[in-house]
């Protein structure tokens, strides 16, 4: 998704090659991605395919429209001011920083402070117990699709600008790693657990190990291995967590 977003927007730039086209080119990546995520959103809700397969098959279309579109070459940005504004930093931070507190921030209070975000929960938690409490499943489930297309679809914007290109094939193992972060972050993969909070942790977590693989010149290979390890270790603990408190 990250992926078809920044080619989206790099293919629409280069059409316009003029500043006025970065409303245009952002808002196109913006609604491509957000439309990818509803189809998602309605495969999930209203069949019974399973959800990872859902997502596993949506991976596969996003590459290979990034692909096609791109005629499987990266498309250069050539408009500055939206290249700045990826590097930008104000007062000390980057932009793309300030977005994800952004993003955490109104997502936190979403989920705490509103009903739709106890609903989530709920499903999360027992589907059958929040569809016969009356919550609108099919609904609530779209929303979520919906709502992680445009959040994937910002990130493929700011990933656009900082690199001043799009990429058909960039954005790899960025699937594994989102999940490695939401399960070191306090995350459950079978659902109704998990924070905003406790997944920025992990986020920031998840970032550190890489940069110290890096920093340790650790061969790409064995780091792919390195992070499947901890992806698995993360996923026994939180496992061993669910039961100690459902014994509890």
């Amino acid at each position: 998704m990250v992926a078809f977003t920044s080619i989206v927007v790099a293919v629409l730039m280069r059409n316009f090659a003029t500043s006025g086209a970065i409303v245009p080119a952002v808002v196109g990546g913006l609604v491509s991605a957000t439309f990818l995520g509803v189809i998602s959103g309605l495969l999930v809700s209203r069949t019974r395919i399973p959800p990872f397969v859902v997502t596993l098959g949506m991976l596969g279309i996003a590459r290979g429209l990034a692909l096609l579109i791109s005629d499987a070459k990266p498309v250069s940005v050539e408009i500055e001011s939206f290249v700045s504004f990826g590097r930008l930093n104000v007062f000390g931070f980057p932009v793309s920083a300030l977005l994800l507190i952004a993003a955490a921030v109104a997502l936190f209070i979403f989920l705490r402070h509103r009903r739709l975000g106890r609903y989530i929960y709920a499903i999360g938690g027992s589907e059958e117990s929040a569809r016969l409490s009356g919550v609108d499943i099919k609904n609530v489930k779209l929303l979520v699709y919906a709502l992680s297309g445009l959040l994937t679809g910002i990130g493929g914007v700011i990933w656009t600008a900082r690199l001043s290109s799009g990429s058909p094939i960039g954005a790899n193992s960025y699937e594994l790693e989102s999940i490695a972060a939401v399960i070191v972050g306090g995350g459950s993969l079978f659902g109704g657990v998990g924070t905003v909070t406790g997944t920025l942790v992990g986020v920031v977590l998840f970032g550190a190990i890489n940069s110290i693989l890096n920093l340790l010149g650790i061969s790409p290979y064995w780091q792919g291995t390195i992070k499947g390890v901890l992806i698995l270790l993360a996923v026994a603990l939180g496992q061993i967590r669910r039961n100690g408190r459902n014994r509890s």
